[in-house]
């Protein structure tokens, strides 16, 4: 249903992992050498079963998979709002390469297969589906098994789960976006650092057959015979006007037997490549769908990015592009149609766009959903609705987040201070432990780096420590009760910005992302995860800053206060 279209604001629910979390840490060497210089951007994204919203929906109910990429490191992580998952959280490493942000995580009946790629290869990883695994079979400590509880190096390092690529590693891909075919093939559709599209196939799981790896080009005759024998230096490479900056990957009938490549290029295109002929059908200019015309000339595209949302009710495919220029960005959504045995894109809505950073955007079939960083470096979420042919006609609105944590402690006279820290550091939900653990381990500066502690275990470790530290500073001389309680304070304050620095680095923006089935919409951090939900009305007028509450919220639902003076005077209060 369209969630955003009846909540007066949304905000943000940080997810408590509590003790939930023991890595299993897997490394794979495929041998490959020097690519580990290479620098892609950090990226994070969610998955949930598809029929988790549906109540009786068994073992899948209320289970989301979420991923993050960075440097040599994949990290896969369920969760279950029901029980407790054991085996849950996998970091995959590969020392001699670099993850590429392109993670698929699809369904069948049987499996969960991951879908990911290196600069220099492919994986995939066939996991049982939460439905075929039962309790019985399984001897974990607590919970039910999660579906990474099995996966071991062993299947990593089989030789049907990967191919390395015979692409030349200088032309290494940056970012892609993976598809299951109908057939049971794995697609991998990738933007190489030349401005081309890798395209890999690798067959149905389990059976022996070819892998097959093309390029896709914008290229015609005379091209692809100087493209033969000129080196892509002279060519331009990322900077040619055609090179991909983004892209998706979709099947559904109405459009054909094919699966499709969606790509946004440096020329302000939207192109649509066929994989079974590799060939692109249809392409728009995507400044004719913008009111002010932009000199072409002067602004190249740099960062532009392209999502898809696909309405399973009306079996609609939608397009979202963001387009950015140097003084202003905007979001165009399309519908890609067959008519009359041609591909063409109907333009559906032009947005304007907030001048920040655009972290991550997610399209929903009534809404865009986006994660942006301002100039002060903070975290910034917004919504607009695009239902309807009135797209963005109310504007955006801003999503209600967490607040950042307060810079101090304030300690009572009365109060011992490490109680007061104690108890302010270890409140539920303020910091996870894993960022209390890693502040531990600097203020210590200590070389073991902490392993998975419980809560408990780890107040005890902080209040040694820093009482530790504590003793070390008064031994010196006699202290008198004034000067002592200060040197606490101070003791306490550096192990405390220690932990609020490393939770300020936890809570950097990777991706948003929304579910059909469930509505739910997530927000994937470096070190976490939150929902965005809708707020209820009390909290709406609690929440929102001054000035966006308005009397009209007051007349209409959940309120419906009929007197316009009272609607008024709630809003002043």
């Amino acid at each position: 249903g369209n969630m955003a279209g009846h909540a007066l604001s949304f905000c943000e629910v940080p997810l408590n992992l509590g003790d939930q979390q023991r890595w299993k840490e897997l490394t794979v060497n495929l041998g490959g050498s020097g690519s580990q210089d290479i620098k892609l951007p950090e990226r994070g994204g969610a998955f949930s079963y598809r029929d988790g919203g549906r109540v009786g929906a068994g073992a899948a109910c209320n289970r989301l998979i979420y991923w993050r990429t960075y440097a040599d490191t994949l990290e896969l992580v369920e969760l279950s709002g029901n029980v407790n998952l054991d085996g849950n959280a996998v970091r995959i490493k590969f020392p001699d390469s670099v993850v590429v942000p392109c993670v698929g995580i699809h369904e069948t009946h049987a499996h969960v297969v991951v879908l990911f790629a290196t600069v220099g290869s492919v994986h995939r990883v066939v996991l049982p589906h939460p439905s075929r695994i039962t309790r019985m079979d399984y001897g974990g400590d607590y919970g039910i098994p999660s579906v990474f509880a099995d996966l071991s190096l062993a299947d990593l390092r089989n030789e049907v789960t990967y191919h390395v690529l015979s692409q030349s590693p200088s032309n290494y891909p940056h970012l892609g976006a993976t598809w299951l075919t109908n057939e049971g093939e794995a697609l991998f559709a990738m933007a190489t650092i030349g401005g081309s599209i890798l395209l890999v196939k690798l067959p149905q799981y389990g059976i022996q057959g070819i892998v097959s790896e093309h390029e896709l080009r914008q290229a015609s005759m005379m091209q692809r015979l100087w493209t033969g024998w000129v080196p892509s230096v002279i060519r331009g490479g990322q900077e040619s006007s055609d090179a991909t900056l983004d892209l998706c990957v979709h099947r559904q009938d109405s459009l054909g037997h094919d699966n499709f490549v969606f790509a946004v290029c440096r020329d302000h295109k939207l192109r649509m490549w066929s994989t079974n002929d590799q060939e692109c059908v249809a392409e728009a200019d995507l400044l004719d769908y913008v009111a002010d015309k932009i000199d072409q000339q002067t602004a190249p595209g740099q960062t532009h990015m392209l999502q898809k949302a696909y309405d399973s009710q009306n079996h609609t495919l939608f397009l979202v592009a963001f387009l950015s220029f140097a003084d202003r960005s905007m979001f165009v959504v399309v519908q890609p149609v067959l008519e009359d045995g041609r591909f063409h894109f109907l333009h559906v809505a032009t947005l304007c766009a907030p001048q920040e950073k655009l972290i991550s955007l997610h399209l929903d079939p009534s809404t865009l959903w986006t994660v942006w960083t301002n100039s002060y470096d903070e975290t910034v979420a917004r919504y607009i609705s695009i239902e309807g042919g009135q797209a963005g006609q109310h504007g955006w609105s801003q999503v209600i987040l967490e607040p950042p944590v307060s810079p101090e402690v304030t300690v009572p006279n009365y109060q011992d201070p490490s109680e007061a820290y104690l108890e302010h550091i270890f409140h539920p939900g303020r910091f996870s432990l894993q960022t209390i653990a890693k502040a531990l381990h600097i203020y210590r500066r200590s070389v073991d780096v902490v392993a998975d502690l419980s809560a408990a275990v780890l107040r005890e470790q902080v209040s040694l420590v820093v009482e530790a530290e504590i003793q070390n500073a008064v031994t010196e001389y006699e202290v008198q009760q004034e000067e002592y309680f200060q040197i606490q304070l101070q003791c306490w304050n550096k192990f405390y910005l220690c932990c609020t620095q490393y939770h300020q680095v936890a809570s950097r923006p990777l991706g948003v992302t929304s579910d059909e089935s469930t509505a739910m919409v997530c927000l994937v951090k470096k070190g976490g995860v939150s929902f965005l939900r809708p707020c209820d009305g009390l909290e709406h007028l609690y929440l929102t800053p001054q000035g966006v509450c308005q009397p009209q919220h007051l007349s209409a639902p959940p309120f419906n206060i009929t007197e316009d003076k009272l609607c008024r005077d709630v809003v002043l209060l």
